[in-house]
């Protein structure tokens, strides 16, 4: 007899998965006049963020066993909201961070504008859905409590 796992369960456990995976991925890459800068590209992992991202997908995963063993507790529900805006915050903070170090390259060592780029990696980006996910797993734990 098989036991489908509640939609918030489903949530949190891909939540967790995917930031879990963008912490390892890079998070930014800055290019100089086509050629990536030494050391001008990063994971989360490289950085305190990207242990924080790892840190709430394991809360996460503790929130989908809870729910999954049907106790859907205001722990589980408050830890997956807060994972999942934590998770949030890194990935915008990130993204405007990475936007702007094109710019940050420019003016401190002199480069004409137009010959730095800087990209948001797919790691930071799979961060963002990932946080999105996981308040939407803590919506429906919400909801399923009802």
């Amino acid at each position: 007899m098989s036991r489908r796992l509640p939609p918030a369960t489903v949530a949190a456990l891909v939540g967790a998965g995917l930031a879990a995976l963008g912490t390892f991925l890079t998070w930014f890459r800055i290019e100089i006049g086509g050629v990536v800068a030494p050391g001008g590209s990063e994971s989360g992992w490289e950085g305190r963020d990207g242990r924080t991202v790892l840190g709430g997908a394991v809360v996460a995963l503790l929130a989908a066993g809870l729910v999954a063993l049907g106790r859907r507790t205001e722990l589980a529900k408050v830890a997956l909201l807060v994972s999942g805006c934590i998770t949030a915050v890194v990935a915008v903070a990130g993204i405007v961070d990475a936007s702007s170090k094109a710019g940050q390259v420019q003016s401190q060592f002199g480069i004409p504008p137009g010959r730095v780029v800087a990209d948001v990696g797919a790691g930071l980006w799979l961060v963002a859905v990932a946080g999105a996910v996981q308040l939407a797993g803590g919506l429906l734990v919400r909801r399923a409590a009802r």
